[in-house]
């Protein structure tokens, strides 16, 4: 499982089976405040219901599609630069009422993407970004860097996790916006195998690259894994989810059908240019690699020694 969807769904999972934060009496339709004060129900703050905001509900405004913003100045050197997506300053919207507690769990935590070189940015070969992402972690002085004890992500391979090929779902350049996905990714929860489908993300860089903006994130994950954890039945962890949070879980549709999913959105997510830094190619067999060459990542590699005999069974690539 890579570390991004352990993220997600470990950060879902410590909400659902910890948290105390309640949802907001005062909200009538979209809002994700906690209280009266700031409470925005009336149209005039940032999460308004009129169509005269950032997060309006009909078809005319900036909330339906990208908006105009300064172009790229010069899309070449795009190429290879990192960025670190900062999950803790986003604003979550989604589970509403929850995002105080998941930007606490979600603190020092990065998601690192870059831009492959063999990206199309022409209007006539969109959707044409390959994409690479990354575990990324504070070190003590404050410098974001990758974890190397992470299998690095092919963002836009596909299922078979190999770049042109036919299952590739490129990222959308729509100057100076990226839109990647939907997507869908592979993970594990309480020991069960699920998904993270409809993984989707957005936002645009500053003309001079300095930075990624106006990020948005947005995923479905499958809550059925966690019912038991929570000591009951199928859909317990809907009826947690609804009863805490007052949101009701959807149909999660094909391949394993049933309305048992959660929706997480994140907005307004930053990422800073990493100058230096070179994403590393990381797969489980190179993890693997590093503790036995070095002794490095051993918690790492022991995820994928379920008999702890050394065959790393959960590693199928690994040849040792």
């Amino acid at each position: 499982m890579t570390w991004f969807v352990r993220l997600i769904a470990s950060a879902v999972a410590l909400l659902m089976v910890g948290a105390c934060y309640q949802v907001d009496p005062f909200a009538t339709d979209d809002d994700d405040d906690m209280g009266p004060a700031g409470d925005d129900d009336d149209a005039s703050g940032d999460d308004d219901d009129d169509a005269s905001g950032d997060d309006d509900d009909d078809a005319s405004d900036d909330d339906d599609g990208f908006p105009p913003a300064p172009e790229v100045e010069e899309t070449s050197s795009l190429p290879g630069r990192v960025y670190s997506l900062d999950l803790a300053g986003a604003t979550f919207v989604e589970p509403p009422g929850a995002g105080g507690l998941l930007s606490t769990l979600l603190s020092d935590e990065y998601l690192l993407f870059s831009v492959g070189e063999g990206s199309d940015f022409s209007a006539g070969g969109q959707p044409g970004l390959q994409m690479f992402g990354a575990a990324g972690s504070a070190d003590d002085d404050g410098n974001v860097l990758q974890g190397l004890c992470n299998e690095s992500l092919n963002l836009t391979a596909g299922a078979d996790e190999a770049f042109d090929t036919s299952d590739d779902t490129p990222a959308e350049w729509l100057d100076p916006w990226l839109d990647l996905g939907p997507i869908d990714l592979a993970l594990e929860i309480s020991g069960e195998a699920s998904t993270l489908t409809d993984v989707t993300i957005s936002g645009r860089f500053e003309p001079d690259l300095s930075a990624f903006v106006d990020g948005r994130l947005h995923a479905s994950m499958d809550s059925r894994p966690l019912d038991e954890t929570l000591g009951g039945g199928e859909g317990a962890a809907c009826d947690f989810v609804e009863e805490a949070y007052g949101v009701a879980c959807h149909e999660c549709g094909a391949p394993d059908p049933g309305p048992f999913c959660i929706t997480v959105v994140a907005e307004q997510i930053t990422g800073a240019y990493l100058d230096g830094v070179v994403l590393q190619p990381r797969s489980c067999a190179d993890i693997i690699w590093s503790n036995i060459a070095a002794g490095t990542c051993q918690s790492a590699a022991d995820d994928y020694d379920p008999a702890g005999d050394g065959s790393f069974t959960g590693c199928p690539e690994f040849d040792g």
